[in-house]
């Protein structure tokens, strides 16, 4: 999935991707000290299937969050108090692989 803020100092990551386990669109708070994950939104469209390539694309304006997978918004979250600052990123579990990573402001 891709990671629009990560705060090293609380451990709390934010991510926009896919759940191949539940076959879901998600964005949610994963706490690596707490090792706790938790979904803010996610679709329940499914069809996400393993060993195919997808091209997503992470848009936020003002507070919302969407995430875009082959050209159509899959799911969408607005912060109430802001979205967290951090760093910007990439990852994944199990077999994962990423090309044309790209962050435009």
């Amino acid at each position: 999935g891709v990671v629009f803020a990560y705060d090293e100092g609380s451990g709390v990551v934010y991510i926009a991707g896919m759940d191949v386990t539940t076959g879901r669109w998600v964005i949610g708070r994963v706490d690596v000290f707490n090792n706790s994950v938790s979904a803010l939104a996610s679709s329940g469209d499914g069809g996400i299937g393993a060993g195919r390539w997808y091209e997503l694309r992470v848009m936020i304006e003002g507070d919302t969050v969407r995430l875009y997978a082959d050209g159509v918004e899959r799911v969408s979250y607005t912060f109430a108090g802001g979205i967290p600052s951090g760093r910007t990123g990439v990852g994944g579990y199990g077999h994962v692989e990423f090309d044309d990573f790209r962050i435009g402001y």
